[in-house]
């Protein structure tokens, strides 16, 4: 169970689908989600799955904004060549809303990106 920023206990839901990267095909080439409500949040948690890399790169992460407009880095997993299960935090504190991010180089790439919600706030 999570904590809060009062460093009070409180019921998050295990995941947000709301903030879910669906599993695709995804060509070489740059795109981002449609972006996820954050006003809660501080941290949010993503677990990056590739189940066929086939030969391609890909770099993912999470761009946050505070105003709606513009958008910051908020991090990113190393660029993932090989299938596999990543998993990383971001810190989300202040931030309005967040999109996922990604860069698939030379190949196709099946991935997708799943989020839980590790710590609330405001």
């Amino acid at each position: 169970m999570p904590i809060d920023s009062t460093g009070r206990w409180y019921n998050a839901p295990d995941t947000r689908s709301d903030a879910e990267l669906a599993s695709a095909a995804r060509a070489a080439g740059s795109s981002t989600s449609t972006p996820f409500d954050v006003q809660a949040a501080e941290k949010l948690v993503g677990t990056l799955q590739i189940t066929n890399a086939n030969g391609g790169t890909v770099t993912a992460g999470l761009d946050i904004t505070y105003d709606g407009t513009n958008w910051d880095d908020a991090g990113a997993w190393p660029a993932k060549s090989a299938n596999g299960t990543h998993r990383r935090g971001f810190d989300v504190r202040g931030a309005t809303q967040a999109r996922w991010r990604w860069t698939v180089t030379t190949a196709t790439v099946t991935f997708n990106v799943n989020t839980v919600e590790a710590a609330r706030g405001r």
